[in-house]
């Protein structure tokens, strides 16, 4: 079977970031917020796939810097 790692990181982030007694629909909606990050990121990452290599680091270097930015 293969591994479900989004699964395995959204199941550790909901254990963090929602009350035990969160509604359903806080769940659903948060996990699909979670989800949109990560097709984001998936999108990301490809378009960074697809730059030649020494372009690459540069770019994954902004993102993090930008992701450190935006931290509350």
């Amino acid at each position: 079977m293969t591994r479900r790692r989004l699964e395995e990181e959204w199941n550790s982030y909901s254990r963090q970031a929602l009350p035990k007694n969160a509604p359903p629909i806080q769940r659903k909606q948060c996990r699909i917020m979670f989800m949109a990050g990560c097709v984001a990121t998936i999108e990301m990452l490809t378009m960074c796939m697809d730059l030649p290599e020494d372009q690459q680091g540069t770019l994954m270097k902004e993102l993090v810097q930008e992701l450190m930015e935006m931290r509350p």
